[in-house]
């Protein structure tokens, strides 16, 4: 061998050895948690991805986030718990339905944080929300924003609602054809709907939602902008939920700054202009000024935000799922428009706070579209301090700070262990005579716990006032654009149907 040659291999192994040695030692810390499950005896999933466990399907848009944690469950069988790997953190799945008690109930202080993060300096707006804040930050806003939702401040909301479903009704009515039906994709037009009750009842500003051009700082083009899926955002919110310090190195956030000025500036001046000149009104804008002092900017804005982050998608995803249910479920639509038109005979025919609350079997219809169609089909949890868990089958596991605790919303929702043909749309098993016969914590459409959903009774008043208004005037019929199963949208963690949900409004010409 000359020596030419010898020197350029000399050079090659100088270079291939170190590389080798840095690429081994990146796998072995991409690996080196990946055999926890297995040395406490728990089933888990196989092959873990180096780097991002079992959570690579999101990544490659294969898999939406709640059927990715439903294969999950579907895995466990009749376990109790069940293994997995986010990214280099082990986690665990729960299927018993106590073990999800001690979880959100009983233990609550060891699983108080959602896995989901936000950074001050990124989401000034959002930092605050009960649903991103962590430990005592969460305390103190879940105690302001609670008072949101007092009966006096959901009947000032109920005259906003209702003033809304007026303007719903000509939108509709604008696009009725000879037939007297008009077709609309559920999502974009609650939408709007939810946008606009948003944009009157929080901010104290028309939203302009139901123009065909509304402008680019309209609540609904805000809305849009925070939730619609869009592949880019989707990156950005993966990276938020599974890589906080590298979203906090590229400065990412869920609002954009734009939109999260505009909104701190439209608050900050609202409120002087109301100072300034007494007004007072029945909007969220005014309660939230009379709980906090005027100095306290930041908390007024997180309070007065807090009814779009937390009642725009949930809103408009229950009643798109819900509408479309009781289209193709013409028996259940008749008795929920005789339920409607029974209490509205019994009110002067007025919707009135206490005709909505007396509507029961509505409730039930919007409690079962919940079970099947959960607006987010996961609940992730992040373990703060060393806790053992024990299963109905005596399976144990030993969770240590930071590891992860997962359960499948929708996964628990169709177990059939746990619901008899969970596949079926049968209000009737929330009638409250049915109750006994499923586990308060194999529901979990609104959370549970101390972190249950703080605007559930103001989403439950929304959802059955707007539904009331539209069985009384339409009957709805599924579109014939509706084929095959429904499908999710993988680059959003909402429940978003892939090519919409169509459904087909007839104008009712009299009632009896």
């Amino acid at each position: 061998m000359s020596e030419f040659q010898n020197s350029k291999l000399t050079m090659d192994l100088a270079f291939i050895l170190p590389s080798s040695v840095i690429c081994l030692l990146i796998y072995l810390y991409l690996v080196k948690n990946y055999n926890h499950w297995h040395k406490q005896n728990v089933p888990h999933e196989r092959y873990p991805v180096p780097g991002f466990g079992h959570i690579l399907p999101l990544f490659t848009l294969r898999h939406h986030m709640g059927t990715l944690v439903q294969k999950f469950h579907l895995a466990m069988g009749k376990s109790s718990m069940y293994g997995c790997y986010v990214m280099r953190t082990p986690a665990i799945v729960l299927r018993d339905p106590n073990l999800i008690k001690n979880v959100l109930q009983s233990n609550f202080s060891s699983f108080c944080n959602n896995l989901l993060s936000v950074h001050e300096h990124e989401d000034p707006i959002l930092s605050k929300n009960p649903f991103f804040a962590k430990d005592d930050l969460w305390m103190e806003s879940r105690v302001l924003l609670s008072k949101n939702f007092s009966g006096k401040r959901l009947k000032c909301m109920l005259v906003v609602v209702s003033r809304v479903c007026d303007r719903m009704m000509k939108h509709i009515n604008k696009f009725r054809k000879d037939d007297g039906g008009a077709e609309f994709e559920l999502k974009d037009l609650f939408s709007k709907v939810s946008a606009e009750v948003i944009a009157n009842s929080a901010f104290g500003m028309e939203g302009h939602s139901f123009e065909n051009q509304p402008g680019t700082y309209s609540i609904v083009n805000i809305a849009k902008d925070i939730f619609d899926p869009s592949i880019v955002r989707y990156i950005h919110q993966l990276i938020l939920y599974f890589l906080p310090k590298v979203a906090k190195i590229m400065r990412i956030g869920i609002v954009p700054k734009e939109t999260s000025d505009f909104i701190k500036n439209h608050i900050k001046n609202f409120a002087t202009t109301r100072l300034q000149s007494g007004e007072v009104s029945g909007d969220y804008l005014q309660f939230s000024m009379e709980d906090l002092s005027v100095t306290d900017e930041d908390m007024l804005i997180a309070k007065a935000t807090s009814i779009l982050f937390d009642g725009y998608e949930t809103t408009s995803s229950v009643l798109g799922f819900m509408i479309y249910r009781l289209s193709e479920n013409v028996k259940v639509q008749d008795r929920a428009r005789e339920e409607v038109m029974s209490v509205l005979r019994r009110f002067d025919n007025r919707l009135t706070y206490e005709a909505v609350n007396n509507l029961d079997y509505l409730e039930r219809v919007m409690m079962e579209t919940m079970r099947l169609h959960p607006v987010f089909g996961d609940i992730i949890k992040i373990c703060n301090s060393e806790i053992t868990l024990e299963g109905y089958d005596k399976l144990s596991c030993q969770l240590r700070p930071k590891d992860i605790v997962i359960i499948s919303t929708m996964g628990m929702h169709m177990d059939e262990e746990f619901w008899s043909n969970p596949t079926e749309f049968e209000p009737d098993r929330f009638d409250p005579k049915n109750l006994s016969k499923w586990h308060k914590y194999t529901f979990l459409g609104f959370g549970t716990g101390p972190r249950v959903c703080p605007g559930k009774r103001m989403g439950t008043m929304i959802v059955k006032a707007i539904t009331a208004v539209l069985l009384k005037n339409y009957t709805l019929r599924k579109s014939p654009r509706m084929k095959g199963p429904l499908r999710l949208n993988t680059s959003t963690f909402a429940a978003v149907v892939d090519d919409g949900l169509w459904v087909n409004f007839e104008m009712i010409k009299s009632h009896d």
